[in-house]
């Protein structure tokens, strides 16, 4: 539509097009598991994670739990994301209730809403 309007410049529209092309593109990947400290957990239903690639790293965010993490290579952001959530699962499922905030125990309950240690005895 810019292009076609006698009242922006070409420099304006020079402008406006490249920060089109340094706007960074976001799309939406799934992760299934993670495994740290010997818990296994699996997730019960898909965790919609946003990434983007900007300035030399990819950075991955998850807004149902608000984490993010980035990383030049993919693979590392999207561990140390899974690292995070374990980290979650750690302080607020495996800690005893009694001691939780009521934020806590709704992080509680959403984190097990999503995830649930798997039975690796299960898998032999």
């Amino acid at each position: 539509m810019l292009q076609d309007s006698d009242n922006v410049s070409s420099v304006q529209k020079n402008k406006i097009s490249k920060r089109k092309e340094q706007q960074p593109t976001y799309r939406t990947t799934l992760i299934e598991w993670a495994c740290f400290e010997e818990i296994p957990l699996k997730l019960t239903k898909p965790l919609k994670l946003r990434v983007r690639y900007s300035n030399g790293r990819n950075v991955i965010r998850s807004d149902v739990f608000n984490i993010f993490s980035f990383d030049p290579d993919l693979k590392k952001a999207i561990l140390d994301l899974e690292y995070q959530f374990f980290i979650l699962w750690e302080a607020d499922v495996l800690e005893d209730k009694k001691r939780l905030t009521s934020g806590g125990i709704q992080l509680r309950n959403l984190l097990k809403e999503y995830a649930e240690e798997e039975n690796v005895f299960s898998l032999l």
